[in-house]
């Protein structure tokens, strides 16, 4: 069973550059890719990712590296599955997260949450042809 999401403590509401630091940037790594998808942010939500198949992907998330050592936790929204099951990271050092995540068989579309100090990021995914995903990582590359 996924880690419940402890509620906000009642403390401050996090000032801009603490926010800042525990904002992942997001990246999607499919095996044998040269570049990863990096779905645009809006807010907390992120733009959709895109595996082929039942082939897992590796999500990388950037943090500031003043967040090292900070807490992730990391909850299977419907549809996906993280591989090996985890439901805590750790930022390291050069301020990275890194964990493996695939579609149920079967399920179009899934998601992924992480919380990190108040903060939730949602990563939606969804299968599609190995020519789109190909075409986003260009996207992404060119960036």
């Amino acid at each position: 069973m996924p880690p419940r999401l402890p509620p906000a403590p009642p403390t401050a509401a996090p000032t801009a550059l603490e926010l800042q630091r525990i904002t992942p940037t997001i990246g999607v790594w499919r095996a044998g890719a040269h570049s990863p998808q990096l779905p645009s942010r809006r807010g907390k939500n992120l733009g959709r990712a895109y595996v082929t198949g039942n082939e897992p992907v590796t999500v990388r998330l950037q943090f500031d590296p003043l967040a090292r050592g900070k807490v992730v936790l990391v909850r299977e929204g419907s549809g996906a599955i993280v591989d090996p099951p985890t439901g805590i990271l750790h930022v390291g050092p050069t301020g990275e997260c890194v964990v493996t995540v695939r579609l149920v068989e079967n399920l179009a579309h899934g998601h992924i949450s992480f919380y990190c100090e108040g903060l939730t990021t949602t990563l939606p995914l969804s299968r599609a042809s190995l020519a789109s995903v190909t075409a986003k990582e260009t996207a992404g590359a060119a960036q």
